[in-house]
């Protein structure tokens, strides 16, 4: 099953850290091109990292189980379907030029 707490794993909290570095360079590169490969990294990445970060929120405010549970995986849902909706645009807006 899917890990809904990913503040609470060593490998997806070194994962966030990495990927906490690469968000300004990734962001000034993406400016500068119109590659569609960088773009959707890019999207990746801020998906992951606000997907990481509401969960540490709702790790530290929200201490009722049944409400925490059910936080975690609108949390889940919400950001892959953000991520999922930008990736799509991103791909199919390409399509058309």
């Amino acid at each position: 099953m899917f890990n809904l707490s990913p503040d609470k794993s060593l490998k997806l909290y070194n994962l966030n850290k990495y990927s906490s570095k690469s968000l300004l360079p990734l962001l000034l590169l993406s400016f500068g091109t119109d590659d569609t490969t960088l773009h959707s990294l890019n999207v990746l990445n801020i998906g992951y990292h606000s997907y990481f970060s509401v969960s540490c929120i709702i790790t530290d405010y929200i201490k009722n189980p049944y409400i925490s549970r059910i936080s975690r995986i609108g949390n889940f849902q919400f950001h892959l379907l953000a991520a999922g909706g930008m990736l799509y645009y991103l791909h199919k807006d390409n399509k058309t030029k």
